[in-house]
């Protein structure tokens, strides 16, 4: 269950577009700050006084749980280093029958680029859970994000560890920012 959850997470964060490219916005932030008290994870860092163009609250609208029987519509805030998600399950496509609910938080951490196979330039992304639906958690999860305008997106898969990356973007599951 936690693995569906956090694949869920990610991948309706991580999803990519595949229109015309802009370049990634996102900025890595400090090197000398750390995922939580300026410690370095892998060389990605962010700060609690730093901001980067992930800040506000994104949403991916109810779409289909990859590998699952059930729906999702995914809401994320990003604030100073910390994230925050809110996942509501349904039983059918409309999202009209919820079924289960769950919100994680922790903190994230830009690091450098990554050059996808189609060619766009993603960010990659840390994310280091530290409560999931109220209980104590520790699991760090590795993607990449790109984001276009008002919409982001997560790379097709996310690793446990450190030394594997997404190489390419989920398009079909994107999040849009609403603030």
């Amino acid at each position: 269950m936690k693995r569906i959850l956090l694949c869920t997470l990610i991948s309706a964060l991580l999803a990519g577009c595949g229109g015309e490219s802009h370049g990634n916005d996102l900025e890595v932030l400090d090197e000398n700050t750390s995922l939580e008290t300026g410690s370095e994870v892998n060389g990605a860092v962010t700060s609690a006084i730093q901001r980067t163009v992930l800040e506000g609250t994104w949403q991916k609208q109810c779409g289909p749980v990859e590998g699952a029987a059930h729906y999702d519509f995914v809401t994320v805030s990003f604030s100073y280093g910390k994230f925050s998600t809110h996942i509501k399950n349904y039983n059918n496509s409309d999202c009209t029958d919820l079924f289960n609910e769950a919100t994680s938080s922790g903190n994230f951490a830009l690091g450098g680029d990554v050059l996808l196979s189609d060619g766009a330039t993603a960010t990659e992304l840390i994310f280091n859970t530290i409560e999931y639906n109220g209980a104590h958690f520790d699991d760090k999860e590795y993607n990449i994000v790109y984001i276009d305008k008002d919409t982001f997106y997560a790379g097709s898969d996310s690793f446990d560890s450190p030394t594997q990356w997404p190489t390419s973007l989920d398009y079909s599951s994107p999040f849009y920012r609403v603030k």
